[in-house]
């Protein structure tokens, strides 16, 4: 089994040309539902969501993607300036990369949970020196810190926040009803961090966090059953099928993202996806005992 070190080797190279030239990976972007749409690019999932009284920015995509984000809420015919929120949903680099730039730009508060600010106050943080965008990412400046429960109101926008400890020790789930045509309403949902490769054992061993996390994992994932959710927003496209639903809807399936069983399949899917890993190390470090 590959180490943490390897994987992230790995990764980075995969990733190269969108570090080195991002505007390869820009989508045109479009609107999910009401008063929902995606601004995000073919890596990371943003969202804008017009209530009526401002914008709010569901997480902040890469940092050297600044140039795309701005350009996809110009396009839709919106103005920067009327960001209220940049709400982040969890403290690593590839979420809140443009935060900062949007604050001192336009003004915008950004959010994210205590948990998690506190957390990246510390070395957790920032990156390995061997990352390409080691010199862009920095912790952002947090001017709420979001807790467990509460209500971000906003216009006609009432969003509901939960923290579900995994991903990140502070990684949150948000929850809003969303209105089109005066009458058609669902709940839109998202899951703030989904990715499994931060609790590999090693790599938390090497980052002094604490094993009981991959645990706070699966129990997060299990907890976020109980909720009902209508369209599910992705942390990252894969997560909800972003583009495969978006040439439906391009195809003339108007409600391509309203999906009720959606949510719980992922959840499942990554609670499986965990239990595999977490089998895999065990099984790996046997056979290592064994030689």
């Amino acid at each position: 089994m590959k180490t943490s070190e390897e994987l992230q080797k790995a990764y980075y190279a995969s990733k190269m040309d969108f570090y080195l030239h991002p505007s390869n990976y820009a989508v045109e972007p479009f609107r999910i539902f009401g008063p929902v749409y995606y601004v995000g690019d073919k890596q990371v999932c943003v969202h804008l969501i017009d209530t009526g009284e401002g914008l709010i920015i569901l997480d902040a995509g890469f940092p050297q993607c600044v140039h795309l984000l701005t350009e996809s809420i110009y396009h839709l015919g919106f103005d920067p300036h009327d960001i209220k929120w940049v709400i982040i949903t969890h403290g690593h680099y590839d979420h809140t990369g443009c935060a900062m730039e949007y604050k001192r730009l336009y003004g915008a508060r950004v959010a994210m949970s205590r948990v998690d600010t506190e957390w990246i106050a510390g070395k957790e943080f920032m990156l390995p020196s061997t990352h390409p965008l080691v010199m862009l990412s920095a912790a952002p400046e947090i001017d709420h810190m979001i807790e467990d429960g509460e209500h971000i109101r906003l216009g006609n926008i009432d969003m509901e926040c939960k923290l579900i400890p995994g991903h990140t020790p502070g990684a949150m789930a948000f929850f809003f009803n969303a209105t089109e045509d005066g009458k058609t309403r669902y709940r839109v949902g998202e899951y703030g961090g989904a990715g499994i490769r931060s609790v590999r054992k090693d790599r938390l061993l090497k980052g002094g966090q604490p094993l009981s996390i991959r645990q706070d994992f699966l129990d997060s994932l299990e907890k976020m059953k109980s909720e009902h959710v209508d369209i599910q927003l992705g942390n990252h496209p894969y997560n909800n099928h972003t583009f495969e639903k978006r040439a439906r809807q391009l195809a003339g399936e108007k409600d391509a993202f309203i999906d009720p069983e959606g949510w719980l399949a992922f959840l499942n899917e990554t609670q499986e996806k965990l239990r595999k890993m977490y089998a895999e190390e065990e099984a790996s470090e046997a056979e290592a005992q064994k030689g």
